[in-house]
C-alpha cells in the first residue's frame, strides 16, 4: 500500500511538473498581454504569435521558467538576421521592425523575469517604470535604440543580479542615480548616446565586475573618478564627448586588461599620466580635443602596440618622443595641432605616416612635413 501511493504521488508530481513546464499563470498572462495592447508593431509581425492563452509555448520573444511555468525572459529585437516565422512560408524575408508605444507598469508584475530586451525598435518612448527595481533576479536589461525618456530609476542600484544595463541611444536626461555602483554584478554600462548631466559617482569603481563602461555623448561633467582605476575586469571605457574636467587619473593605467580608452572631445587639463602612455594593455588611446599641457612621456617599448594613439588637438609641447621607434606596432597615430617641435624621428611607424598625423604644430619639421630641418 504504502509503494502504491508512493507511487501515485510521484505520478502526480510528475504531472504537476509536466503542467508548469507548459502552462502560463493568468497573472503572466495579463501583463504580457497589457505589453502587447502599449505598443504597435506591424513590419515584422511577431504579435501575431501571441495567441491563446498559453504564453509559454508558440509566443515569439518569450521564454518561460521549465521549473515554474513563469515567464522568465522578453526578447524582442528590432533588427534581427533571425524574425519570427509565424507562417509556414519561406518568402517572409528578414526586415528591421518598427515599434512604438510605452513600456507599461505592469511589465513589472513578471516578478520572475531574467531577461527584458527591447532593443532598437527606435520609436518606443515613455519612461522606464521605477517599479523595474523590484524585479528580484533581473540580469539583463537592453533598451538600446529608442526614444526612451525621463531619468534613469533612482533605486536602480537594488537590482543586485543585473549584468548588462544597455539603455545607450536614448533620450534619457538627469544624473546617473547614486544607487549604480551597487550593482555588483554589473559586467556590461551603456548609458551612451543620451542626455545625462551631472557626475560620475565618486565610488564608480564599486562596480569589480565591469568590463565595459560606455558613457559618451552625454553632458557629464566634473572629474574622472580615480577608483576606476580599480576595476581591474575593465577592457573598454568610453568617456568621449561630454564636458568631464579634471585630470587624467593616473591609476587608469593600472587597469591591466585595458585595451580601449576614449577620453576624447572633453575639457581635460594637465599632463598625460605615464602610467596611461606606457600601459601594456592599451591599444587603442584617444584623448584628443582636450586642454593636456606637458610634453609627451617618453615610455614607448616593445610592449607598445598601439592600432590608434590620438593626441591631437591639445596642447603639448617638446619633442616626440624617441622610444616610439622600439614599439611593437603602431598604426594610426595623430599629434597633430599641438605646440610640438623637432624633427619627426625616422623610421618605423613614422615612415608609413602622411603629414596629416603631424600638421598644426609649433615647429615640428622633417618628412612627411614639408618642411626640413
Amino acid at each position: 500500500m504504502t509503494m502504491a501511493l508512493s507511487v501515485v504521488f510521484f505520478l502526480l508530481l510528475v504531472s504537476s511538473s509536466t503542467a508548469f513546464a507548459s502552462s502560463c499563470p493568468p497573472s503572466d498572462l495579463a501583463a504580457l498581454l497589457d505589453f502587447k495592447a502599449s505598443m504597435e508593431e506591424s513590419k515584422m509581425g511577431f504579435f501575431r504569435t501571441w495567441t491563446g492563452t498559453n504564453c509559454c509555448k508558440g509566443w515569439y520573444g518569450i521564454s518561460c521558467d521549465q521549473n515554474n511555468g513563469r515567464v522568465a525572459d522578453i526578447e524582442l529585437r528590432g533588427e534581427t538576421e533571425h524574425p519570427p516565422v509565424y507562417l509556414h512560408s519561406s518568402r517572409i524575408a528578414p526586415t528591421p521592425g518598427f515599434m512604438s508605444g510605452k513600456i507599461p507598469v505592469s511589465i513589472c508584475n513578471l516578478d520572475r523575469l531574467t531577461t527584458l530586451v527591447l532593443a532598437e525598435w527606435k520609436n518606443i518612448s515613455g519612461t522606464i517604470p521605477d517599479c523595474i527595481v523590484n524585479l528580484p533576479i533581473l540580469r539583463i536589461l537592453d533598451l538600446v535604440g529608442n526614444k526612451i525618456t525621463g531619468k534613469l530609476p533612482e533605486k536602480i542600484g537594488k537590482l543586485q543580479r543585473l549584468t548588462v544595463l544597455n539603455v545607450g541611444d536614448n533620450l534619457i536626461h538627469g544624473s546617473i542615480p547614486s544607487s549604480l555602483p551597487n550593482l555588483k554584478s554589473l559586467m556590461h554600462l551603456d548609458l551612451s548616446d543620451n542626455k545625462l548631466t551631472g557626475t560620475i559617482p565618486s565610488n564608480f569603481g564599486n562596480l569589480k565586475m565591469l568590463s565595459r563602461a560606455l558613457l559618451a555623448r552625454n553632458q557629464i561633467s566634473g572629474d574622472i573618478p580615480s577608483s576606476i582605476g580599480t576595476i581591474y575586469r575593465l577592457a573598454d571605457l568610453d568617456l568621449s564627448s561630454n564636458r568631464i574636467t579634471g585630470h587624467i587619473p593616473t591609476s587608469l593605467g593600472s587597469i591591466r586588461v585595458l585595451s580601449t580608452l576614449f577620453l576624447d572631445l572633453n575639457k581635460l587639463t594637465g599632463t598625460i599620466p605615464k602610467s596611461v602612455l606606457g600601459s601594456k594593455g592599451v591599444n587603442s588611446l584617444n584623448i584628443s580635443h582636450n586642454a593636456l599641457e606637458g610634453d609627451i612621456p617618453d615610455v614607448f617599448g616593445p610592449h607598445s602596440y598601439f592600432t590608434a594613439l590620438d593626441l591631437s588637438y591639445n596642447k603639448l609641447k617638446g619633442r616626440i618622443p624617441i622610444s616610439l621607434l622600439t614599439a611593437s606596432y603602431v598604426g594610426h597615430l595623430d599629434l597633430g595641432y599641438n605646440h610640438l617641435c623637432g624633427g619627426i624621428p625616422k623610421g618605423s611607424p613614422f615612415n608609413h605616416l602622411e603629414a596629416s598625423s603631424f600638421v598644426g604644430n609649433d615647429c615640428l619639421c622633417g618628412k612627411p612635413l614639408t618642411k626640413k630641418c
